[in-house]
């Protein structure tokens, strides 16, 4: 809902709600939920996906397990993912 507050049938989906977004704010870099719902406001267009990497490991040299910066095949994709997200105008 467009106010952040969740819609719920009973108290079993209360209690469910509650403890799913206890297990993101512990186990997310997100502790809250103004930290939560604030990365929504990073997609720009009607519809959209973001993807948050999130403890990244540090290999052998201490460069990071990933790498988005120099990492062709990553380019790639993402280049392939932003034109065919240019491509579909909702």
């Amino acid at each position: 809902l467009e106010d952040r507050r969740p819609y719920y049938e009973d108290r079993q989906h209360i209690d469910k709600h509650v403890l799913e977004m206890n297990i993101v704010y512990q186990y997310s870099p997100f502790h809250t939920a103004d930290a939560l719902f604030s990365q929504f406001a990073r997609i720009t267009s009607t519809a959209g996906t973001l993807v948050v990497c999130f403890n990244l490991r540090r290999i052998e040299g201490g460069s990071y397990e990933m790498d988005f910066a120099t990492d062709a095949c990553v380019e790639r994709e993402l280049e392939k993912c932003e034109k065919k997200a240019l491509e579909c105008k909702f």
